[in-house]
């Protein structure tokens, strides 16, 4: 109850940094812009310096899982949270391009040259496509990992975020 309470409080902080479309969003395997996964949706709000709010229905009434939204992100960008910890992005937005340059359209083979070595590939549950999953270098970020979905072709969209969340197919169950 008191999370709940907690995330209903509208953060009334003048905008610290531009988040939306003309700037574009970076994504890393540890952040999304200025908030790192593993920060509080009050944290993330005050690095965004953009009000909280959550998407209507999806949040289940325990608030175990669900997904915040900022004024100002892009509106195909979706941010999971669990028990009040962000935990994951998921991207559907061209506007949103990882820090190395790969988002929407960026074909298999590009995905392979900047991650060859520590890319690993997995059939799609659903369709034709591929799992690109990217584990970062560092072991200190060991928990993270950066995951492109495909069409057999080019990205159609991209997650990224902390494990298991991160890797949950269906997202909040």
């Amino acid at each position: 109850m008191r999370r709940l309470a907690l995330l209903a409080i509208a953060l009334a902080v003048a905008p610290l940094v531009t988040v939306g479309a003309q700037e574009g969003l970076v994504v890393t395997h540890s952040s999304f812009g200025p908030v790192r996964f593993g920060m509080t949706t009050a944290q993330a709000g005050r690095a965004l310096g953009l009000q909280v709010t959550y998407e209507g229905a999806e949040v289940p009434e325990d608030t175990s899982c669900g997904y915040a939204r900022w004024d100002g992100l892009p509106r195909r960008v979706r941010v999971m949270v669990t028990n009040d910890t962000i935990v994951r992005v998921f991207v559907q937005d061209s506007t949103a391009r990882t820090a190395d340059g790969m988002g929407l359209g960026s074909t298999e083979q590009q995905l392979r040259e900047p991650y060859a070595d520590r890319l690993m590939v997995s059939p799609h549950e659903y369709d034709d496509g591929h799992y690109f999953t990217v584990t970062p270098v560092a072991p200190a970020d060991s928990a993270y990992r950066l995951i492109f979905e495909t069409n057999g072709r080019t990205v159609t969209s991209y997650r990224a975020g902390l494990l298991p969340a991160v890797g949950w197919i269906e997202g909040c169950l």
